[in-house]
């Protein structure tokens, strides 16, 4: 992945516009990551990729779709914009977020073969390793009047994108005697659009309309996608990363089984 990315960043340079896609690959990691990857080099930068199936489509049951995020990074003056998202309500780290911190799932994040809604993250959790009904729901839930038809078309783009332009296979085909993955990632010179200067004060003013709009009544700050993210970024680096208990619990288990002891304050 790193390195189609970084083909696709050396041919925008020359070309203005670059498309890689790659197959037969597995869980990437960060969509953002790449998209950054991009936006560093003074690029545009987009990423997405299938995933297995967890996520049914609406009126559906069964998990054919992935949670198929898509990330977006596009260089500013001020920061850059950073979009890393799923095309599902919640991704699946987040179910297991949730199940470590023994917390209910909001009430249209997941829904069983029948349709019926379920908050238990274990339960959920367990539906992945049983048969093919029921899952989590795509982004706006699962009716049409919630918008739930909307995620499901963007999980299904994502697919085609990557598994269809690659000759490969959507997410309901992507986990069997190989993994069967499939990613897409373009970069684009913003020097195509004419001079790269006014295209980024255009967009700056864009973004600084929306930040400085008026806020709901007790918020002090309206984020740009990548803001929340990058401050934690920094905070971390400087104070240290903040784990719950659970999550450190965890970690100790890991390391006991490869015979290592790992101690915190």
């Amino acid at each position: 992945s790193k390195e189609a990315m970084k083909i696709a960043i050396k041919k925008a340079k020359e070309s203005g516009i670059s498309i890689a896609v790659v197959k037969n690959s597995n869980h990437f990691g960060i969509a953002g990551y790449y998209a950054e990857m991009a936006v560093k080099e003074g690029m545009i930068g987009i990423s997405l990729t299938n995933t297995a199936p967890l996520v049914i489509p609406t009126f559906g049951v069964e998990r054919v779709l992935g949670t198929n995020p898509i990330s977006v990074g596009i260089p500013c003056s001020n920061g850059n914009f950073l979009l890393d998202m799923a095309t599902s309500v919640a991704s699946r780290g987040k179910v297991e977020q949730y199940n470590r911190l023994n917390r209910d799932l909001n009430d249209n994040w997941a829904a069983g073969g029948n349709g019926e809604i379920m908050t238990n993250p274990a339960e959920v959790l367990d539906l992945f390793l049983s048969g093919p009904y029921g899952g989590m729901l795509p982004l706006g839930g699962n009716a049409e009047k919630s918008g739930g038809h909307k995620g499901y078309g963007l999980s299904l783009l994502v697919d085609i994108l990557t598994g269809g332009l690659s000759s490969s296979t959507g997410s309901s085909k992507t986990y069997g005697e190989k993994t069967l993955i499939s990613h897409f990632f373009a970069a684009i010179n913003p020097k195509i659009f004419g001079d790269e200067d006014s295209v980024k004060k255009s967009i700056d003013g864009i973004l600084n309309t929306v930040k400085n709009s008026k806020k709901e009544p007790g918020k002090k700050r309206i984020y740009i996608h990548g803001e929340k993210e990058k401050e934690r970024r920094e905070k971390s680096m400087k104070d240290g990363i903040e784990l719950d208990d659970n999550t450190v619990l965890l970690l100790i288990k890991i390391a006991g089984e490869f015979g290592e002891k790992i101690t915190f304050e």
